[in-house]
């Protein structure tokens, strides 16, 4: 009776087990974008810690700040995350205007008028079912009268994944983990009733 209450026990941890980490979005490359403008998605996930990275891509004469100053912005869940001004081909100096969720950033300019990239990586704190992510350029740049074309500065987006639980449903087939500890409570009960059979037959 014990083995069998156990056996329970185990079953109900198996089906209480949180979902396995999952790719929710992805994105190969945005091309070239022009400044201002913004790239927005939605995402269905579980509650819970997820990462998201990406590369920033900065075309020709992307400024930093320095009067002509184009400025980054990742906004997630109407919530602004991370906000940055660097030199991706135009010059100028770097700066993170705000890094709220402690967002790695590496890389940097290829030279003037010939771009940049920089890899960016941060956790994110995901909602159940939809999360919205938008990622913008401006240029208040006082020397940049509202922004330029793609012929001489523009920004964009490659090999961006976010990454957290998968969002749950009704119904859910069980993780392969799930599957393994059930199949193994399966086996254990089928031994504990022979057991108790033999254990039967034996005083009989």
């Amino acid at each position: 009776m014990k083995s069998i209450k156990f056996l329970a026990a185990v079953s109900a941890m198996a089906f209480a087990m949180p979902a396995t980490a999952a790719t929710l979005y992805s994105l190969g490359n945005t091309g070239a974008l022009v400044n201002p403008s913004s790239f927005n998605f939605s995402a269905a996930a579980g509650a819970g810690a997820g990462s998201l990275s990406f590369n920033l891509d900065g075309y020709l004469t992307l400024d930093g700040v320095n009067g002509y100053d184009d400025v980054f912005t990742l906004t997630i869940n109407g919530s602004n995350v991370l906000q940055l001004s660097y030199d991706l081909g135009g010059g100028g100096s770097n700066s993170v205007i705000l890094n709220s969720n402690g967002a790695t950033i590496t890389g940097g300019t290829f030279g003037f008028n010939q771009g940049g990239q920089l890899q960016i990586a941060l956790p994110v704190t995901l909602l159940n079912g939809n999360n919205t992510f938008s990622f913008s350029y401006a240029a208040p740049g006082a020397l940049n009268n509202g922004g330029q074309s793609t012929g001489d500065e523009a920004w964009g987006l490659n090999q961006l994944t976010l990454s957290g639980n998968a969002p749950a449903t009704n119904g859910a087939v069980p993780e392969p983990a799930s599957w393994a500890m059930m199949i193994a409570g399966f086996g254990l009960v089928s031994m504990a009733m022979r057991r108790k059979q033999n254990v039967s037959v034996r005083y009989a």
